[in-house]
């Protein structure tokens, strides 16, 4: 039996003048509040930093979300390497 391969899933993130954010492939909102938003996307987690942010739209069934407030930075979250851990730790 074969194994299916899945198109690379895509995601696309539109800043417009530091003061409103659009993010396609989003999953989830991991943590929300006025400075800070986690959220886990298609592509891994990403982090919006600012002040007075605010969600203004998630659409679950296309996972795009839209957010304002004064952006001060939009990054993606680095995953942690996975260690084994043995019977000594």
């Amino acid at each position: 039996m074969e194994a299916q391969t899945h198109p690379k899933e895509k995601q696309t993130v539109r800043i417009e003048d530091r003061r409103s954010v659009e993010i396609d492939g989003i999953r989830s909102i991991s943590a929300l509040d006025e400075e800070y938003i986690a959220l886990e996307g298609n592509l891994g987690k990403i982090v919006i930093e600012g002040k007075n942010l605010e969600v203004l739209d998630l659409t679950r069934t296309t996972g795009r979300i839209s957010l304002k407030g004064d952006i001060t930075g939009v990054y993606y979250e680095a995953e942690k390497e996975k260690k084994r851990k043995g019977i000594f730790g």
